[in-house]
């Protein structure tokens, strides 16, 4: 049986997550929230088309080291990260892990869910 397509959410400001939240059930897709990292790892579930929606200023935990906890535990998805400000070196080094995007805060509603879609289509052909 097929998975349904998933956006995993990792937000730790609640009125940020449940806004992203309504924002992204819009679409029609099912949204798992997590308010860590913590929470998100076992919540995945591999073979589902999914992307990660991640605010990377959440808990100290910068866009490598993420992204080395993603690889350590065998998870390879597009991931979106909700950015403050422009960090070259930041977003050089992710990019060089998987396939990322990065969005600067406050993010535009049909800007995120365009881009929600985009990953959503490529990881269906993926799987």
């Amino acid at each position: 049986m097929d998975l349904l397509p998933c956006v995993y959410l990792v937000e730790d400001d609640a009125a940020a997550r449940d806004s992203l939240e309504l924002l992204i059930n819009r679409t029609g897709l099912a949204v798992t929230v997590c308010a860590s990292v913590g929470e998100f790892l076992p919540a995945y579930q591999p073979g589902r088309p999914c992307c990660l929606v991640y605010d990377i200023f959440m808990q100290h935990m910068s866009c490598a080291e993420l992204l080395a906890e993603l690889i350590h535990h065998k998870i390879s998805l597009p991931v979106i990260f909700l950015i403050n400000y422009e960090d070259v070196h930041m977003m050089t080094q992710a990019t060089s892990l998987c396939p990322v995007d990065f969005m600067i805060k406050p993010v535009q509603p049909a800007l995120l869910l365009s881009q929600i879609q985009t990953l959503i289509a490529a990881e269906k052909a993926r799987h």
